[in-house]
């Protein structure tokens, strides 16, 4: 509530004969991000697009890989995605926020949070390193209220056990979460 004509999940132009580059970018119908923001940057009148994405870096499919080239991978893989779409058709800009389920987030997402408690200081006149803190932590909370009920896996009798993961795994966690063990 920063920023007028925040809207949820909103649904993008369809497109018009536009030609896209990335062959995995998203070019059906319907297709909707899952935040749109007038002037979050700064620029009248533009619009913001985010689309979230939370990880498990420690699923086989990680194992073996450094968290910042999991995060990488992560918002490259929502780029191509969206990202030309939101600029040619939309004429907006367009930022992947990618948290991991261990509390981190990408390169992307720390500008902003930071953008985000900025505006939250001018309007409210609190200080930004106090909200910049609590927007943090909030994050962080929501993040394990989501891995727990993950963690907690399907009730039904025909989900599998969850793989162990190995030490180094733990390790890479621990250090992307700044737990001090």
């Amino acid at each position: 509530d920063v920023c007028p004509n925040v809207c949820h999940e909103p649904s993008l132009q369809p497109l018009s004969g536009e030609h896209l580059f990335h062959r995995s970018a998203c070019i059906k119908g319907g297709a909707r991000l899952d935040i749109a923001v007038e002037e979050f940057w700064g620029y009248q009148g533009r619009r913001s697009f985010f689309d979230v994405r939370v990880f498990n870096p420690l699923t086989p499919t990680y194992r073996g890989q450094s968290l910042a080239s999991c995060y990488k991978r992560n918002e490259e893989d929502k780029k191509r995605k969206y990202d030309e779409r939101v600029r040619e058709v939309e004429h907006g800009c367009f930022a992947p926020l990618v948290f991991s389920a261990a509390g981190g987030f990408a390169p992307i997402a720390g500008p902003f949070i930071k953008c985000l408690a900025l505006l939250h200081a001018e309007r409210l006149g609190k200080q930004y390193n106090t909200l910049l803190y609590f927007l943090r932590c909030e994050i962080s909370f929501s993040l394990i209220k989501s891995t727990i009920r993950c963690l907690r896996g399907s009730r039904s009798s025909y989900s599998s056990p969850p793989s162990q993961p190995c030490l180094e795994d733990m390790s890479r966690i621990i250090s992307d979460a700044r737990l001090s063990i």
